[in-house]
């Protein structure tokens, strides 16, 4: 029997290329419509729907073809089953989610264990971990 698919973790941080402190999540406040998309796939493609070349959205614009941001969930299921194989360690840094709280903000996986906080996605500069969709 197949399942429908599993998540699988992409353990290289991916900073932009300019900032090694990460990147933006955007540079401008996000539609509304975006709100409330729990699912770290259909947020992206949604987005670019929006913005096509991603320049408003410099987080997404790391992110390798086929992959995508963890929500919230996504990222603490990863948190809890990787042993720290993540390039720089979960303690060297901040790293965002796709989950947003409102036009401004969204959570992030704070440096300091296991902790989600609420960033400001025009100012903070955080790191990605994508994830990817797989079919076994």
């Amino acid at each position: 029997m197949q399942n429908e698919y599993i998540k699988i973790a992409y353990t290289k941080i991916l900073p932009d290329d300019d900032n090694s402190s990460g990147c933006l999540w955007s540079v401008n406040k996000v539609p509304e419509t975006l709100i409330g998309i729990n699912d770290g796939d259909v947020l992206l493609n949604t987005i670019k729907s929006i913005d096509e070349d991603l320049s408003a959205y410099p987080v997404f614009s790391q992110i390798p073809d086929g992959w995508y941001l963890p929500t919230k969930d996504e990222f603490l299921l990863m948190y809890n089953n990787i042993d720290g194989n993540v390039y720089g360690g979960w303690d060297n840094g901040c790293f965002w989610t796709s989950t947003l709280i409102d036009t401004i903000r969204c959570y992030y996986f704070g440096n300091s264990g296991s902790y989600f906080f609420e960033g400001k996605i025009t100012s903070e500069y955080n790191y990605l971990i994508p994830v990817k969709k797989i079919q076994f």
